[in-house]
């Protein structure tokens, strides 16, 4: 976002704008997964948010290998460097029930 561009909306509000996107793609993966894309696209907009993936001097994991690549690829376009898909965790929660 260039520095004369207007701000948006605040990151708490944006966040919960992408919370209730993704409680949608949970009820119904269809349509509403636009919607999901659509809300992390605006948090990933937010300077403020780029800033706490950019890793620190001296360490952290985003700094090392394998995780540096894609902290690099985010940070040079947010947007682009999202999942094309779901993504299944072991943890569940996943529209099917597991």
């Amino acid at each position: 976002m260039p520095a004369s561009a207007a701000p948006g909306p605040p990151l708490p509000t944006l966040i919960a704008r992408m919370r209730e996107a993704l409680e949608r793609v949970m009820r119904d993966p269809g349509p509403a997964l636009d919607g999901l894309h659509d809300a992390l696209a605006d948090v990933l907009a937010v300077p403020a948010f780029a800033q706490g993936l950019v890793p620190r001097l001296g360490g952290g994991w985003r700094g090392r290998a394998p995780y540096l690549a894609q902290t690099e690829r985010i940070l040079r376009d947010p947007v682009g460097a999202l999942p094309h898909h779901p993504l299944v965790l072991h943890r569940g929660g996943y529209p099917d029930g597991a």
